[in-house]
């Protein structure tokens, strides 16, 4: 008896599904919060803080004369001394015409969009490789899907493939996020 209630106790645990596996769902309002796939393994945002750990920002930057929005958050999921980082940053945005924009994301110069992850010790400086880059080859697209500048919500979707110093690649893909700005 006591072997078939272990087996019954293993089986529900192994069934129930844990909401840390889901996706973040995109409502239009704010409330969805930010997630993706890193090669294949969800990642959400963990381990907040005083500053929190997600960050959406609209800003204007006077001597480019561009608005620029920036998504990203960071997780502890590796550990207490780890730290993982998604960083989305879209140049040249019309705050006017930014629902349904496709983005796409590639290199860190010439005022082009561009994703970083990075993954290391929380402890220390990044070392050598733990810094991912999209570049002209490794690319990725960020798809706005709703924005209300006055509600401040912006929801959409992203992929991208990052590349560090080393050639090694990361793959991010499913991403979607349902934030206030």
């Amino acid at each position: 008896m006591k072997k078939v209630l272990i087996l019954i106790v293993a089986i529900i645990l192994i069934s129930c599904s844990k909401d840390d596996d889901n996706l973040t769902g995109i409502n239009n309002d704010g409330s969805g919060g930010i997630s993706c796939l890193v090669d294949g393994k969800v990642l959400k945002p963990s381990g907040g803080g005083i500053s929190g750990n997600t960050t959406a920002e609209l800003d204007y930057l006077p001597n480019e004369q561009i608005n620029i929005l920036i998504i990203s958050f960071f997780s502890r999921d590796g550990g207490p001394n780890r730290f993982t980082s998604v960083s989305l940053y879209i140049t040249d945005v019309e705050i006017n015409n930014l629902e349904d924009q496709t983005f796409n994301l590639k290199a860190e110069n010439s005022n082009e969009s561009f994703a970083t992850y990075l993954s290391g010790e929380a402890t220390s400086a990044l070392k050598p490789g733990e810094e991912y880059s999209t570049n002209s080859v490794q690319v990725g697209e960020l798809k706005i899907l709703f924005f209300d500048l006055e509600e401040r919500v912006i929801s959409g979707e992203f992929w991208f493939n990052a590349e560090n110093e080393f050639g090694n690649i990361v793959k991010v893909t499913e991403g979607r996020f349902d934030l206030r700005i």
